[in-house]
């Protein structure tokens, strides 16, 4: 690997820190974080802080890491620094990622005050063979049983992992390393060692072992996470990547379906990413094979699919097998096992199909071997050489994909949503594809617009900046009344980025209204209009939510072309920082609990409760107190949160003379 560049931070981050970075050449990269992170004990004895464990997140450009079982949390994932794990300990982060010529940005999030060490960046000198030796370059810590070392591929097809480490006997507290691949432990079968370390000292007794295995996993976001307990050494690591097809990915946008159901409270687009992952990962699967296909397949058309069988899991019954793979009376995936005998050419041959580890229990299931069987459809063997592939059309392997008593309404169907954009139903025609219709409007005079909300998304669209209109997934609006008074919340990244913006129709134009001292927050939980005696001005009520789960709400005055804000208090807590104490034990029986809003705020009320002729604010709710149940088997331990107790929270703000807030509890 080439070095490009080394940035020695060795400071606290508090809140948030920004590293703008920049890169000559596209290809493979490998970025290479060291932080430390103390744990709430350690802040506690400190005095830094009280009962709280500092947390630290990064994010590449607007890449982000989550948690592999897709649990909401910013500082949960396997890629995060949790200081409660750590305990003052350094975690070394690499990342391995594509990246085009130009600039790029790491943003690190911190809750409390981690510890960032260095950033490392080096280019991939060979893109299909990567060799590390730690031993030569990262001093391990004596500490018990925590993360330490974590690789993350993204977007990137594993296809051998071959670890050399050794363990030593010691007095006291042997070396053990413990080896996870996209959140499975690996085991250890030699007798008398612990199950799930692959490498213990106990019985090494300081010899090397090596694990190599061949792997088949899908591109997307992969973590193999080493942890360490006391000081094992990891001598060297090789990782050898698929060949893939760099293009693929830049050139196809998956469509954004900004139509979001009936009751509009269903997102067509959530499993975006997956699709491209897994189609991005069969794509280059076939394309490096012989005979491949003259035109790759789309995402596109995978979405399409989905959402012609299962509404995007939104049929009751359809939550999880999406693309309805292997359904009573559908001999598909029996097929994929290997249980049926059918064949396909591989690397020149004619074999079996056989994948005995198809199975359906995530989404990811679904689609992965629901685009496999798509692509089986998509293939014959030449009479000619049975040896020989040949391909049909994407529209005729749609056609084979469907059920064999309507194929030609199925493919019918899936090709107007993939082509057209529309859904046709039995009453009536479903756009799917509105903001790419909107867009198209804006090319026409507001003369032709009938609908003043449509305008005002067109409006919204032409505000932002012509390359960035495209990322926008959504635009919820609200009306006031019959005033020309709109808001809408621009949804760059549902419920995590988003923008607010209020306008005034006046003769089939928009004026923009200022919001002074808008919401700090990232993205908008809530906002509607509402009316407060005492205010001849409408009122726009807001809730913001920031990544951690917190947040304020918000009131504002429509008043001289500008939104001027009258009022705001905390009234947002959906995230449960739990700590550990010995009073927690005595009150409820559990030593680290938290506490949160039920449903993860506190609703608002609007009433004269002094009988000035103005409206007060009214708070109310329910605070939960939530604690970490352990249970504990022989081989694992498994942790839950239980509901322990709740207070009521009934608070009034009254409006004084003077246009402030007088809070009674």
């Amino acid at each position: 690997m080439r070095s490009i560049l080394e940035e020695k931070f060795n400071k606290h981050v508090k809140n948030e820190l920004v590293y703008d970075f920049d890169i000559s050449e596209t290809g493979l990269y490998v970025i290479e974080i060291s932080s430390q992170a103390n744990g709430w004990l350690q802040n506690t004895l400190k005095l830094i802080s009280f009962f709280q464990d500092d947390d630290l997140a990064v994010k590449i450009d607007n890449k982000e890491f989550p948690k592999l079982s897709g649990k909401r949390g910013l500082f949960d994932g396997e890629a995060a620094w949790n200081g409660n794990k750590l305990k003052g300990r350094s975690q070394i982060n690499v990342f391995f990622i594509h990246l085009d010529a130009g600039k790029h940005t790491l943003r690190f999030i911190a809750d409390q005050s981690p510890f960032l060490e260095t950033v490392r960046i080096y280019q991939a000198t060979n893109e299909q063979n990567i060799v590390f030796e730690p031993v030569k370059n990262y001093q391990i810590e004596s500490g018990n049983r925590r993360p330490w070392l974590i690789f993350i591929l993204v977007e990137l097809d594993l296809e051998r992992l071959k670890i050399q480490a050794s363990a030593d006997q010691k007095q006291g507290d042997d070396d053990d390393l413990q080896l996870k691949i996209s959140g499975e432990r690996q085991i250890n079968d030699i007798p008398k060692s612990h199950k799930y370390w692959y490498w213990c000292g106990r019985v090494l007794k300081g010899q090397s072992r090596t694990f190599d295995k061949k792997f088949n996993l899908a591109a997307g976001l992969n973590y193999i996470e080493l942890w360490a307990d006391n000081t094992p050494t990891l001598e060297k690591v090789e990782l050898t990547l698929a060949k893939n097809h760099d293009n693929l990915r830049s050139t196809i946008d998956i469509v954004i379906y900004t139509y979001r159901g009936v009751y509009g409270n269903e997102d067509y687009n959530r499993y975006d990413t997956l699709i491209k992952d897994v189609v991005y990962y069969w794509n280059n699967e076939f394309l490096n094979d012989t005979d491949p296909p003259k035109q790759p397949l789309d995402p596109n058309l995978v979405k399409a699919i989905l959402y012609q069988e299962s509404r995007v899991g939104y049929y009751s019954g359809a939550e999880v097998n999406i693309m309805q793979i292997g359904n009573s009376g559908d001999l598909s995936l029996e097929t994929l096992k290997g249980e049926l005998p059918e064949y396909w050419i591989h690397n020149g041959e004619q074999i079996r199909l056989e994948y005995p580890d198809a199975k359906i229990e995530t989404v990811k299931d679904s689609i992965f071997w629901g685009v496999r069987w798509l692509y089986h459809k998509a293939q014959n063997v030449s009479q000619n050489d049975p040896n020989r592939r040949i391909w049909v059309t994407w529209k005729e392997a749609v056609e084979r994909y469907g059920p064999p008593s309507a194929q030609q309404e199925y493919v019918n169907s899936v090709w107007d949503i993939y082509k057209n954009g529309i859904k046709k139903e039995a009453s009536n025609l479903i756009k799917l594809w509105l903001i790419i219709l909107v867009a198209t409007l804006s090319f026409f005079s507001f003369a032709k617009i009938s609908n003043e909300i449509h305008a005002f998304k067109v409006t919204t669209l032409d505000y932002f900046a012509s390359e960035r209109h495209r990322q926008i997934q959504n635009i919820e609006t609200k009306y006031y009344k019959n005033t020309g008074l709109i808001l809408g919340i621009i949804e760059w990244e549902k419920d995590w980025w988003e923008d607010l913006r209020v306008g005034i129709f006046r003769d089939k134009n928009i004026s923009w209204i200022e919001i002074e001292e808008p919401p700090s927050e990232q993205s908008i939980l809530f906002a509607r209009f509402i009316e407060l005696s005492g205010f001849s001005n409408p009122i726009l009520e807001v809730y913001g939510i920031t990544h951690v789960g917190h947040g304020n709400i918000y009131l504002y005055e429509v008043k001289d072309k500008k939104l001027i804000k009258i009022f705001k208090t905390a009234a947002v807590d959906s995230y449960n920082e739990r700590v550990w104490s010995f009073e927690n034990y005595q009150s409820y029986g559990y030593d680290t609990c938290g506490q949160i809003y039920e449903d993860g705020k506190l609703s608002a009320a609007y009433s004269d409760m002094n009988k000035d002729g103005v409206s007060d604010v009214v708070l109310t709710g329910k605070i939960n107190v939530v604690c970490e149940e352990r249970i504990r088997t022989e081989n694992f331990t498994k942790y839950t949160d239980i509901k322990v107790s709740e207070m009521s929270v009934y608070r009034i703000y009254l409006w004084n003379k003077n246009d402030w807030v007088e809070v009674i509890d």
